[in-house]
Protein backbone atom coordinates (compact mmCIF):
# COMPACT_ATOMS: atom_id res chain seq x y z
CA UNK A 1 0.00 0.00 0.00
CA UNK A 2 2.74 2.20 0.76
CA UNK A 3 4.26 1.86 -2.15
CA UNK A 4 1.30 2.51 -4.27
CA UNK A 5 1.06 5.70 -2.38
CA UNK A 6 4.65 7.03 -3.42
CA UNK A 7 3.77 5.64 -6.98
CA UNK A 8 1.16 7.79 -6.95
CA UNK A 9 2.26 10.55 -6.00
CA UNK A 10 5.60 10.47 -8.05
CA UNK A 11 2.99 10.15 -11.02
CA UNK A 12 1.69 13.28 -9.95
CA UNK A 13 4.89 15.26 -9.42
CA UNK A 14 5.44 14.06 -13.23
CA UNK A 15 2.26 15.20 -14.23
CA UNK A 16 2.29 18.88 -12.63
CA UNK A 17 6.34 19.55 -14.17
CA UNK A 18 5.67 22.10 -16.31
CA UNK A 19 2.83 23.77 -14.46
CA UNK A 20 3.36 27.44 -14.39
CA UNK A 21 -0.01 29.48 -13.43
CA UNK A 22 0.19 30.54 -9.92
CA UNK A 23 -2.29 29.17 -7.48
CA UNK A 24 -4.96 32.11 -6.38
CA UNK A 25 -7.83 32.11 -4.25
CA UNK A 26 -6.12 30.26 -1.47
CA UNK A 27 -4.56 31.63 1.17
CA UNK A 28 -2.76 28.81 3.19
CA UNK A 29 -2.51 24.73 2.62
CA UNK A 30 -2.63 23.03 5.54
CA UNK A 31 -1.26 19.17 5.16
CA UNK A 32 -2.36 16.54 7.54
CA UNK A 33 -2.85 12.68 8.21
CA UNK A 34 -6.42 10.75 7.78
CA UNK A 35 -6.93 10.02 11.08
CA UNK A 36 -10.04 10.38 13.44
CA UNK A 37 -7.65 13.13 15.10
CA UNK A 38 -5.72 14.38 12.52
CA UNK A 39 -2.24 15.09 12.91
CA UNK A 40 -0.75 18.97 10.80
CA UNK A 41 2.33 18.03 8.87
CA UNK A 42 2.49 21.29 7.01
CA UNK A 43 1.55 24.75 6.99
CA UNK A 44 1.55 26.75 3.78
CA UNK A 45 1.07 30.01 3.25
CA UNK A 46 2.28 31.95 0.17
CA UNK A 47 5.39 33.18 1.67
CA UNK A 48 6.11 30.81 4.50
CA UNK A 49 5.95 27.41 5.09
CA UNK A 50 6.02 25.14 8.50
CA UNK A 51 6.63 21.64 8.47
CA UNK A 52 6.18 18.70 11.25
CA UNK A 53 10.15 16.75 11.68
CA UNK A 54 10.83 14.57 9.06
CA UNK A 55 9.42 16.33 6.37
CA UNK A 56 10.98 18.58 3.06
CA UNK A 57 8.90 21.22 1.31
CA UNK A 58 9.80 21.68 -2.61
CA UNK A 59 9.00 25.27 -4.18
CA UNK A 60 8.77 25.97 -8.02
CA UNK A 61 8.54 29.36 -8.56
CA UNK A 62 6.06 30.51 -11.34
CA UNK A 63 8.25 31.67 -14.35
CA UNK A 64 7.56 34.40 -16.69
CA UNK A 65 6.19 33.95 -19.83
CA UNK A 66 7.99 33.34 -22.21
Amino acid sequence: MKNMIGEALNEEIKRTQKENKPMKDISRVIVETNEDHPKVLAVITNDSFEMASGLQIREKPVYPDK
